[in-house]
């Protein structure tokens, strides 16, 4: 149930920060952005080349460390409160609105397909359900 109540508390965290509607597509699509695209959705902080990408890692660690530590685990720890929050409260909640997620239909015809290595078909198991 782990994985439902991360999906859950990212998607809670999408709405608050893009709006219910961006947090839809972006979910419910699974579409595959840019990453030009991510920063302009301000999914991601900055673009940086793939070769560069180590000395831009080191440079937002230098900068941080530079910092007063002790304001630093208070406000990491701030954004850890929030989102334990987050989970704690929804985590509850998504055990029931999905009690048959790991023995549903749906997942036993995820795992045909991916053995298959043909695409799922989900619909169909809804409505042999129906």
């Amino acid at each position: 149930m782990q994985i439902i109540f991360r999906i859950v508390t990212v998607a809670f965290l999408f709405c608050k920060g893009s709006g219910s509607k961006k947090a839809r597509e972006l979910f419910m699509l699974c579409r595959r952005y840019t990453a030009q695209e991510a920063l302009d959705m301000k999914l991601i902080n900055m673009v940086v080349p793939l070769e560069r990408i180590d000395q831009e890692a080191d440079r937002w660690c230098e900068e941080i460390l530079a910092l007063r530590p002790g304001c630093i685990e208070v406000l990491k720890t701030s954004f850890d409160m929030e989102i334990d929050y987050l989970a704690g409260s929804l985590g509850k909640l998504s055990g029931l609105m999905y009690p048959d997620w790991f023995t549903g239909l749906e997942i036993k015809e995820d795992q045909q397909a991916f053995f298959e290595k043909r695409k799922p078909r989900f619909w169909k198991s809804r409505i042999k359900k129906l």
